[in-house]
């Protein structure tokens, strides 16, 4: 903030005030002003020459000063230090915003003060405000930078003065910068308009009057002239067109008279009644002119009523639009979105005011305001629209519903594009996952039929090559023994004690024969029953493998064992 060399009251002040935006003008901005208009302060900063404030007013303000002076001493006997007021001035976002405290102490102490009020007194003790005070308030704090003002009302006396202590609320501060940032934007396009005096109804000519009487049988009045007179107005007064307040109020008047001429002609002809019976043609008379001035009652009555449903309409209709193209010139900003949920009651807003530039200014105010609060949606989903084009830029897919999640708070919308996008990485790291598993799950079951593939064709190359060992092996045994054979039975006579030996042998085993001596030294001899089991076990091995015994997974340990065995 920075302190402004400026006396409150002098010209200097009072320019500063003009060029700046004001915390006295806060509530006339926002629209809670009981004593200006937002046009009219929009009147005011475009240059218009008066001070708005009549003599009466000026009067009050005056003696308010006069207590606040008083109150200020009073407050500095109970706070042991001054409090003099200053002018102070903060630039945000371009904007000039000023505040005239009436007392600013140290540590960025605040105090505010108004004349003696019951109502604002009562309100006081119940720390409850209206908003023509706080909006003031909420200002003081913003160029302070404060957070808390004490707030005070009183006569200038110790007995009657109440305090409170009055909070920065931040919506409401929040809702003051916007304010004035569309006050700015509708004052750049703000025209001075003529001033109207007091609209009062115009001196009505005076309403033709029906004069009668009764003199012996014959009944003397003027509505031969009086019908004629009636007619003619009753044509001029049908083709005006209701536009202007000045124009309403004639129009209501004129209505009045209307409405008072035939109560008159009405009393008037019952008088003649009264005294004279034979009233035919003077009834017939009084019929027309009653019938002619109820058709004038009727339309006036009929078109003040329409004419003021057609300005009332005029006046929300162009309100409305006026809301509807601010929303479409947000909407270039925002990728097309257009603001909704933007509307008032109008009917509710103009109910009450007394004339059509009551019900313009209320109207306007609201228009301000509709603006505004389309202005802080259009800014949050610009926010949102940035957020997302951010973090989201290639996740579109998980947000189809942005146009729903653009007018949440910016921070929920954050955390929740973080969680969904967490979520979705979640999901496809899991996704890949399992496919790595499947994929890994076939390579290996692959794998091991390729495996199993390769040891059955290991196991069948085994089986063929000791079944070919073997066979070999027969065939060496075979032609070994053949070899061995041949030279026996070539052999020197045995003695006759060898012959029943011998005779034996070759009865048990007619395929051997006595071996000779060197046949001997590498054969042994066994009987013919270790024979039989011999070749009774050869034929079974040769069975075996015949059938495929060399499969048998311990086919391998058995013939390693065997050899460890010889």
């Amino acid at each position: 903030m920075k302190l402004l060399n400026l006396v409150q009251g002098s010209d200097e002040w009072l320019d500063a005030r003009l060029n700046c935006l004001c915390a006295s003008e806060a509530p006339v901005m926002m629209g809670a002003s009981n004593f200006m208009s937002r046009n009219q302060l929009l009147d005011l900063k475009k240059g218009w020459q008066s001070n708005p404030v009549d003599s009466f007013k000026q009067r009050l303000f005056d003696k308010g000063h006069e207590h606040e002076e008083s109150a200020r001493t009073l407050l500095e006997l109970d706070l042991l230090e001054d409090v003099p007021g200053k002018v102070g001035l903060v630039v945000i976002d371009g904007l000039e915003i000023l505040a005239s405290f009436d007392g600013y102490g140290e540590f960025g102490y605040i105090w505010e003060h108004k004349d003696w009020n019951e109502v604002l007194a009562e309100n006081v003790r119940n720390s409850v405000l209206e908003a023509k005070y706080y909006w003031q308030l909420e200002q003081q704090m913003l160029v302070a930078d404060a957070t808390e003002v004490h707030f005070m009302v009183s006569d200038g006396t110790a007995t009657k003065r109440e305090s409170m202590i009055y909070h920065s609320v931040p919506e409401r501060r929040e809702q003051l910068i916007a304010g004035w940032k569309q006050f700015i934007v509708d004052l750049e396009f703000h025209e001075l308009e003529a001033k109207k005096e007091k609209v009062v109804a115009k001196q009505q000519a005076k309403f033709p009057s029906i004069e009668c009487k009764v003199e012996g049988s014959v009944v003397i009045s003027n509505l031969g002239d009086y019908i004629p007179t009636i007619q003619n107005l009753a044509d001029e007064q049908m083709s005006i067109v209701l536009e202007s307040d000045q124009d309403f109020a004639d129009k209501e008047s004129f209505n009045k008279s209307v409405k008072e001429g035939r109560a008159s002609l009405k009393a008037k002809a019952g008088a003649i009644e009264t005294a004279f019976e034979s009233l035919a043609e003077f009834n017939g008379y009084v019929k027309q002119a009653d019938s002619i001035l109820q058709k004038l009652q009727s339309h006036g009555e009929g078109q003040v009523k329409k004419a003021k449903a057609d300005k009332k309409l005029a006046i929300t209709t162009n309100a409305q639009a006026a809301i509807q193209n601010h929303l479409v010139e947000l909407s270039k900003s925002i990728n097309g979105i257009i603001v909704s949920d933007i509307s008032a009651n109008w009917d509710a807003i103009i109910k009450g005011k007394r004339s059509f530039e009551k019900m313009q200014e209320a109207v306007d105010v609201e228009v301000a305001n509709l603006k505004i609060k389309a202005n802080e949606i259009s800014t949050t989903i610009r926010k949102n629209l940035d957020s997302l084009t951010e973090l989201a830029s290639d996740h579109k897919f998980l947000f189809s519903d942005h146009a729903e999640l653009v007018l949440k708070d910016n921070d929920d919308l954050i955390n929740l594009i973080k969680m969904r996008i967490a979520e979705h990485e979640k999901a496809e790291i899991e996704r890949q996952e399992k496919e790595r598993q499947r994929i890994q799950a076939e390579a290996d079951a692959k794998a091991k039929r390729e495996a199993e593939a390769k040891l059955e064709q290991e196991r069948e190359q085994i089986r063929l090559e000791e079944q070919a060992r073997i066979r070999k092996e027969q065939e060496n045994a075979a032609l070994a023994a053949k070899a061995e054979i041949q030279p026996a039975q070539q052999a020197e006579p045995v003695s006759p004690i060898q012959q029943p030996v011998q005779q034996e042998a070759q009865t048990a085993s007619p395929r051997f024969s006595a071996p000779t001596r060197k046949a001997a030294e590498a054969m042994v001899s066994i009987t013919n029953t270790e024979y039989m089991e011999l070749k009774q076990a050869r034929d079974m091995l040769e069975a075996l493998q015949a059938h495929g015994v060399d499969n048998w997974s311990g086919y391998s340990d058995a013939i390693s064992s065997l050899g460890k065995a010889a």
